[in-house]
């Protein structure tokens, strides 16, 4: 396919698919929002950048531009269309990515086991203090979501950030659960949020699994249901101890140096993560660090005084460098995300006697292979 029309197919379909599901979920016709549109541009840039390089380089034999440029350009058009509070979720989301991936290939703190923990309690203590003490550092769609995450009504949220920032506070027990127990507090608190990570799970699962191995679900062999809803509670347990834990030590120290427990209490929040399936504990904790990420650039940002002008080519910098970095490490079949993107895949495709061996695939190619093979035996 022509290189143009592969770009703007590409950019098409993602900015036009967005838009839709934007609008489906809004139930009203909505104009292209700038997320729609970085994100399109974003695709078609990508595409027209490396499709072009790719093809230089095979029929001249010269270099050209690779992936990893070709993406830290499409990066920076995109930024120049995202809107401001999408482009800090988005420049701490590639930050941290390209600071795990560097970590991974150029340092030997990847192969550790649980070296994960100590790293989230840096990043869980920052962000439960700025949550209770500098609410303003947090963008109003992540507060949003902290806020309904904790499941902590909203007159406890209002007083927990009037009293305790204040220095006037006596007792944290009476700010999170006046005219209540400590003991009946977190008990009711435990029920009511995995209540409502339960419900909030149940569709992310669902799709998850009947999407990944919807051959096997219909061709079968069919997977073990157990495990599944064994992981599926771990992830609910997960994400309720990320704001139980901190509530307990709250509870349980008896020092009235207030930010200093929220602190302390923040940092051990990082056990929650021991809760979560080891194949999803590392994206749970990404999700935390990008938090974390942007609120501590905020309040950098707030503390010096830097101008709107330098933030924004401080993004423009760091995203470009960022995507750089990611895509320096990512190849067409890294996963079902960059094969959309690039539009295409390195694979052989395999027929009859021309099938891969089992060991030169990895666990989830030679479950389905094995998958299919028993099927067609079967057959």
């Amino acid at each position: 396919m022509n290189v143009n029309k592969h770009a703007a197919i590409g950019s098409l379909l993602t900015g036009g698919g967005l838009t839709a599901v934007q609008t489906i979920l809004s139930r009203q016709l909505r104009p292209p929002s700038s997320l729609a549109l970085s994100l399109g541009s974003f695709v078609g840039v990508f595409r027209l950048l490396e499709g072009t390089g790719r093809h230089l380089s095979t029929n001249n034999g010269r270099c050209s531009l690779n992936a990893s440029q070709a993406a830290a350009v499409a990066s920076a058009v995109a930024s120049l269309i995202l809107e401001d509070e999408r482009k800090t979720v988005i420049v701490s989301y590639a930050v941290v990515e390209a600071v795990l991936i560097i970590v991974k290939k150029c340092t030997l703190l990847g192969d550790a086991k649980y070296i994960g923990i100590p790293f989230g309690a840096l990043a869980t203590g920052p962000l439960i203090d700025s949550w209770i003490y500098q609410s303003d550092a947090i963008t109003k769609s992540q507060l949003a979501a902290l806020d309904s995450f904790c499941q902590l009504p909203l007159g406890v949220l209002r007083r927990m950030r009037d009293e305790m920032p204040s220095g006037k506070l006596v007792s944290r027990c009476d700010v999170f659960h006046r005219s209540e127990t400590c003991m009946q507090f977190h008990s009711d608190y435990f029920v009511k949020g995995m209540k409502f990570a339960i419900r909030l799970y149940v569709a992310i699962y669902a799709v998850s699994v009947l999407g990944s191995k919807y051959k096997c679900w219909i061709w079968g062999p069919r997977p073990m249901l157990a495990p599944l809803v064994v992981r599926y509670l771990r992830t609910c347990l997960c994400l309720t101890m990320l704001y139980q834990i901190s509530l307990g030590v709250s509870c349980l120290s008896p020092s009235n140096r207030h930010r200093a427990i929220v602190r302390m209490a923040g940092a051990l929040t990082t056990l929650a993560f021991l809760a979560e399936h080891k194949h999803r504990r590392g994206s749970v904790m990404k999700a935390v660090g990008v938090y974390t990420t942007g609120t501590v650039a905020a309040q950098i940002v707030a503390t010096l005084g830097l101008p709107l002008q330098s933030v924004k080519l401080g993004q423009f910098i760091l995203l470009s460098a960022a995507m750089s970095v990611i895509f320096k490490y990512t190849t067409p079949d890294s996963s079902r995300m960059s094969r959309m993107l690039y539009g295409y895949s390195n694979e052989p495709v395999f027929s009859g006697d021309d099938e891969p061996r089992s060991d030169e695939l990895e666990p989830n190619d030679r479950y389905e292979l094995t998958s299919s093979t028993n099927t067609s035996k079967t057959r």
